[in-house]
């Protein structure tokens, strides 16, 4: 098992510190996504940040006896957005664009 993760993106060679998830973008792939995809992620991580800091306050507030059921499926149902939002940036690495070539070229012209 290696200590380090390697970025989303196969074509780049940056590694971070492995925390547990398994999977990482560095920095300068998260800056070249398009512009919605990034603010989506930020948007999920908010959101998810958010509802864990509600529940934390929830149970040291009640003393571990409340009802956080609502709360629960409010964060899973973000969990399943933030998952979703990773699959788009992950498959925007992995599918690689058609090389522009000689070959794309006598495709688009019919030959």
């Amino acid at each position: 098992m290696s200590d380090r993760v390697g970025c989303i993106n196969p074509r780049c060679r940056r590694t971070s510190k492995a925390d547990g998830s398994g999977e990482m973008i560095c920095g300068k792939c998260f800056r070249a996504l398009p512009t919605d995809m990034r603010r989506r992620d930020r948007q999920c991580r908010r959101r998810l940040n958010s509802l864990k800091r509600k529940i934390e306050r929830l149970l040291a507030k009640s003393d571990g006896r409340a009802d956080i059921s609502r709360l629960d499926r409010l964060h899973d149902a973000a969990l399943r957005l933030f998952y979703r939002s990773w699959d788009r940036m992950r498959a925007y690495y992995q599918t690689p664009d058609k090389p522009a070539g000689l070959d794309t070229f006598l495709e688009e012209v019919g030959l």
